[in-house]
């Protein structure tokens, strides 16, 4: 587990995982977790124009359990874009329940 936050007041901890991208290993940090598809798209969209590479983990797992949002998605990124990232989503975000 690692320490991160979306912003300098608040600090929780977040899932770490090893991914092999373009031949090099990195850390993979959990950027957000969320149902909502709308949100999530934004969030895809929003890192894809930054140039900012991420993976989408269990998007596949939360079509199989069908339409009742039980399995919420999660974006992660490298853990040296992280508060890039995270500062993107900060400009951009949406208000959202969650």
């Amino acid at each position: 587990m690692v320490k991160i936050g979306y912003n300098d007041n608040i600090q929780q901890e977040r899932p770490v995982a090893a991914s092999s991208i373009f031949g090099y290993t990195c850390q993979m940090v959990e950027l957000l977790r969320t149902n909502d598809l709308v949100y999530l798209s934004f969030v895809r969209h929003t890192l894809n124009e930054a140039g900012v590479g991420y993976l989408v983990l269990d998007e596949f797992a939360s079509a199989v359990e069908g339409s009742i949002n039980a399995i919420p998605r999660r974006i992660v990124v490298d853990e040296v874009n992280i508060k890039y990232a995270q500062k993107l989503i900060g400009n951009f975000s949406l208000t959202t329940s969650e």
